[in-house]
């Protein structure tokens, strides 16, 4: 499969994600598997877009994750800035399930940095922190 096959529901106008974007990019996946020689299993398949759409449709709405119209300068490498303050707090306990007092010095670390930076930046001590590059798929329009 492509790299990015995914991202373009990122970027799609929101009223055609579900089901125009998807069916583009099941046409799209069909088109890799069988440049390879492989097969498309329409049972794992479907089994993933219904959990797709349970999740990122209803559960998540488009207009929380999908980034058409905003401006690139602003969107994280992951399109989502929780997903990289997890990585990054998750990286900072020693074990998956650290004890309470871990846990509470972890977290008094991470609020203080955060809260000083952005009084930092506000006083203009610093500045806000560059994003770096991110791959965003061109708009496109079904």
């Amino acid at each position: 499969m492509r790299r990015h096959m995914l991202d373009i529901l990122t970027v799609l106008p929101h009223d055609q994600i579900d089901p125009q974007g998807i069916e583009h990019v099941v046409a799209l996946i069909k088109e890799a598997l069988a440049e390879k020689e492989s097969t498309y299993s329409e049972a794992k398949w479907t089994q993933f877009w219904a959990y797709f759409r349970r999740t990122w449709i209803v559960q998540i709405p488009p207009h929380l994750w999908n980034v058409r119209g905003i401006d690139k300068r602003i969107v994280n490498r992951t399109n989502n800035p929780l997903e990289r303050y997890n990585r990054e707090l998750n990286g900072s306990f020693s074990s998956p399930r650290p004890n309470l007092a871990n846990f509470v010095g972890v977290i008094e670390k991470h609020s203080h940095y955060y809260v000083t930076l952005l009084e930092d930046i506000a006083r203009g001590r610093a500045r806000a922190p560059v994003h770096g590059d991110y791959f965003v798929p061109p708009e496109i329009t079904l």
